[in-house]
């Protein structure tokens, strides 16, 4: 077994309590019977009420808007400091 594989396998075996912690505290809803009502924002109009007309509009600011809302509802963001150094 290569050194890196075995060290690999202790820290996962070390971690096994905390990573099965953490799983146990996580709250996931399966039944969408249970999700809150929602409406999607339209696509054609933008944050301040503007109506996209035009597919420079849509690529100069709508586009934009549309992303950041995913990020920050889908995607979601790491935050600073938590110690994990961006390209690892």
């Amino acid at each position: 077994m290569n050194v890196s594989l075995l060290a690999i396998s202790a820290l996962l075996v070390a971690a096994g309590p905390c990573l099965r912690q953490a799983k146990a505290q996580v709250d996931v809803n399966y039944d969408e019977a249970k999700v809150h009502p929602y409406t999607l924002p339209d696509p054609l109009v933008a944050n301040d009420g503007t109506k996209i007309t035009s597919a420079a509009q849509w690529r100069d600011s709508r586009r934009e808007e549309l992303l950041k809302l995913f990020e920050e509802h889908v995607y979601g963001r790491r935050g600073l400091g938590d110690g994990v150094r961006p390209g690892l």
